[in-house]
């Protein structure tokens, strides 16, 4: 949804609701991170820094430094409302991730967004809408209009990895 009347993002309030409403609300304990604060979640902290990271060969950034990349390169192109949800399916697709992955390897010590490179994300689609979002009721996204949002989400986000060259693989996309 583009931002047609130039509406000022506030990704400080952004931050602040996305961060209460995920990490300190009814959904908190289906999450793997258990922040104390947005600068405890790099990709919140770094919104607010609006930190640059493009001086960092394409190779070298980690998952959390590609999700947050994504969010600041589309930030002016959306309203408030359709950045919050693209900051909630970051954020929200970043835990089914790390869950993903300490589910594989128990001897994971650290977040594994914080450590691997994109180029596997698009494999974990499938999982984080069927294993993740519907097994925890979508985290209160309820309405249709809004989880038809999350899969275009998904699909824009993987795109935009292959795009930019963070993956060589395409989404598969179903067909009916």
């Amino acid at each position: 949804m583009r931002n047609p009347n130039n509406e000022e993002i506030n990704i400080e309030k952004i931050v602040n609701v996305v961060f209460e409403y995920l990490f300190n609300g009814t959904y908190k304990d289906k999450l793997y991170s258990k922040p104390k604060s947005y600068k405890d979640n790099p990709i919140l902290n770094n919104l607010m820094l609006d930190t640059d990271i493009t001086t960092k060969p394409l190779q070298d950034r980690t998952v959390d430094e590609v999700m947050f990349e994504y969010l600041k390169k589309f930030k002016f192109n959306t309203n408030s409302e359709y950045f919050t949800l693209m900051v909630k399916f970051i954020i929200l697709f970043r835990e089914s991730f790390n869950i993903s992955a300490k589910k594989n390897d128990n001897s994971l010590m650290t977040e594994y967004s914080s450590i691997v490179n994109a180029e596997n994300v698009p494999d974990s689609c499938n999982d984080f809408y069927t294993d993740f979002l519907e097994m925890n009721n979508f985290f209160g996204i309820n309405s249709d209009k809004e989880k038809i949002e999350i899969i275009d989400l998904i699909q824009h986000f993987c795109i935009w990895l292959y795009k930019s060259f963070y993956t060589k693989s395409k989404l598969s996309l179903a067909s009916n």
